[in-house]
């Protein structure tokens, strides 16, 4: 199946030009999101790549700093070449020792390697699925919550309709751009932007555009 027959059937955010068309669609659904653009641009669309590594990079990433994840990933990918999945999957406690991460980390990796050698990880089939079985496959994984599913499905697999409520910058984000008087939280924020579907990643990414210059503009989003 080629990948225009692909974006066909699953809207799939490709290229700056599909992400800037799912913008001016969101704006039609919701207005208020065009003083984004308006006030501080268009951002690049996030685009990540796909497979384990991609896991692996999440997995490092949750809980640091920006900075602090990135150092980290690089060297467990520098490394994970060098090291059997079974060696991994088996003891990862100590395959993985020196590398800066936490048991908890440690412990996700190995199982994201016993779910990669025995045949249970699926990630090429995953574009294909919907969204609510692609979630749930991937939270299978020790470590993969929503969130993290989430981000695969939007940044590696480029889905058009994905978005993270649990994500403190988009509800930070959300607050302020709306102005809302009670600040969201996880339930009502996905509540709210059911109604921004099917344009939602596109509705994250100016989310997070938005509080990486008027809620927290130190922040690197």
């Amino acid at each position: 199946m080629d990948s225009e027959h692909i974006k066909q059937e699953q809207a799939l955010m490709i290229s700056q030009e599909d992400f800037m068309r799912e913008v001016d669609l969101l704006c039609a659904l919701e207005p208020r999101f065009r003083a984004v653009p308006d006030q501080w641009g268009i951002p690049p669309i996030r685009l990540r790549p796909k497979g384990p590594e991609a896991l692996v990079r999440i997995i490092c990433a949750q809980q640091l700093s920006k900075s602090s994840a990135e150092a980290i990933s690089k060297r467990v990918l520098a490394k994970w070449p060098e090291l059997s999945l079974a060696i991994i999957a088996q003891d990862p406690e100590t395959s993985l020792d020196g590398l800066g991460l936490s048991r908890a980390k440690k412990l996700a990796l190995g199982d994201l390697a016993k779910h990669i050698l025995d045949d249970q990880l699926m990630l090429e089939q995953l574009v294909f699925w919907p969204v609510d079985k692609a979630i749930a496959h991937l939270t299978k994984i020790r470590g993969i919550g929503p969130w993290s599913a989430q981000l695969y499905l939007m940044f590696s697999l480029n889905h058009s309709d994905i978005f993270a409520p649990g994500d403190l910058a988009l509800q930070r984000g959300a607050d302020h751009l709306f102005g809302w008087s009670t600040p969201c939280n996880e339930v009502s924020l996905a509540e709210i932007a059911k109604s921004w579907a099917p344009h939602r990643s596109a509705a994250a990414h100016l989310l997070w555009h938005h509080y990486g210059h008027a809620v927290r503009p130190t922040s690197k989003n």
